[in-house]
């Protein structure tokens, strides 16, 4: 639902120009193919080593973020810019940086809460910050489009492991650290 929500808030359609970061965890996986689903052209960045699981999930331009500059990338392949940005993992300090790849009037979205609305507007940008309880995604009118996506086939559910809930907290810090393809899955002993 979150990223329903993300690309709702930033509009994507057919043909927009959508730079995801985070493009095979567990909120991009769904972005991605969400954002396909669409017709928009989406580049994904991602540990190298996941490309090939990017290009699976939709993602046309892939940049591999631990062996490549992801704004110098970027900059090179669509030196006009993008129109959209969900930056899934940046903190307030490094998602100004993806000012430079972003066209005049283009907008960005943080799920975590990290963007400077008014800095990103002194740019001609737009900026928002998603709170899930407060976008329309969250809600059965959300629920069931995602439903509709999977029934056919439009998006896959990515498991990245299965813990024991016992082991709840080591599998949200686990979470935490970018290092888990899709979600976790949380099984009951």
């Amino acid at each position: 639902m979150t990223a329903l929500a993300a690309l709702d808030a930033l509009g994507v359609r057919k043909d927009t120009v959508l730079v995801v970061l985070a493009a095979t965890g567990g909120v991009g996986t769904f972005a991605v193919q969400i954002a396909r689903d669409r017709g928009a052209h989406v580049i994904g960045t991602a540990r190298q080593s996941n490309e090939q699981l990017a290009h699976s999930l939709g993602v046309e331009a892939f940049v591999g973020y631990d062996e490549h500059n992801v704004v110098e990338s970027i900059k090179a392949a669509h030196p006009n810019g993008v129109d959209a940005v969900l930056d899934l993992v940046d903190d307030a300090n490094a998602i100004g940086s993806m000012a430079a790849v972003m066209k005049n009037g283009g907008t960005i979205v943080s799920t975590i809460g990290a963007a400077d609305v008014k800095w990103f507007e002194q740019r001609g940008m737009h900026a928002l910050n998603i709170v899930m309880a407060q976008t329309p995604a969250s809600s059965h009118k959300g629920l069931r489009e995602l439903l509709e996506l999977l029934e056919r086939g439009a998006i896959r559910v990515m498991i990245g492991g299965e813990r024991s809930l016992r082991d709840v907290v080591a599998a949200l810090d686990e979470s935490k650290s970018g290092s888990v393809d899709g979600k976790l899955v949380l099984t009951v002993d």
